[in-house]
């Protein structure tokens, strides 16, 4: 016979109550010592080294440009420049914080980098996780829908933070393949980066 049967009920209950409460703070243990990544945090591990073409089409404005953008985990140098070189403007920062240097070198606004963008070049770019995507794949923070998927397995399309991104023209790197063409748009808005070259930094 069990010799839970043989004990007082209060015993019982007390045994009971102690049992869950081991069981919650063992898990208590194992959330609080589980990764996590918060949001607005690149987590992107190595660097890397972009040249290409961006576009960007709004309701508004409609803008293209060449473009150089160097990343080192959070913190971004991206030059952009128009036809021969012309407006050449720097866009440095980190996900909470973009100073933009005009074509003279000199600093022109900073402060939150969409809200800057936009007051002051008349658009924007979603740099918290564009790093991610150009690379092919969802930032590590925010829910991701509808996976598209190649016939090779290659990731070409999802959702993520409210925007649509369409990953495709993949090429073989160090890396991995990655795609050299990604957009990414939500309603009234599109961006589109065509990737010349891309080339991945040793980590400090």
């Amino acid at each position: 016979m069990p010799l839970a049967k043989n004990l007082p009920r209060s015993a019982t209950l007390a045994a009971s109550r102690a049992m869950w409460k081991a069981v919650l703070l063992l898990l208590i243990a194992g959330c609080a010592g589980a990764p996590s990544v918060p949001q607005g945090t690149n987590a992107l591990g190595q660097g890397f080294l972009v040249q290409g073409q961006l576009a960007v089409a709004g309701k508004e404005q409609a803008f293209s440009a060449r473009f150089r953008w160097r990343q080192a985990g959070e913190r971004y140098d991206i030059a952009i420049w128009g036809p021969l070189g012309q407006n050449r403007t720097r866009l440095l920062g980190d996900g909470e914080h973009l100073q933009i240097i005009g074509p003279k070198g000199v600093p022109i606004a900073a402060g939150p980098p969409e809200a800057v963008m936009q007051a002051q070049l008349g658009w924007r770019l979603p740099l918290a996780v564009l790093p991610h995507w150009i690379q092919g794949r969802p930032a590590p923070f925010g829910g991701i829908w509808n996976r598209q998927r190649d016939a090779e397995g290659r990731l070409t399309a999802f959702q993520q933070l409210g925007w649509t991104v369409h990953c495709n023209r993949f090429r073989d790197a160090p890396s991995g393949t990655l795609p050299s063409r990604v957009t990414v748009r939500r309603p009234g808005y599109q961006v589109r980066v065509a990737i010349s070259r891309m080339s991945l930094l040793a980590q400090p």
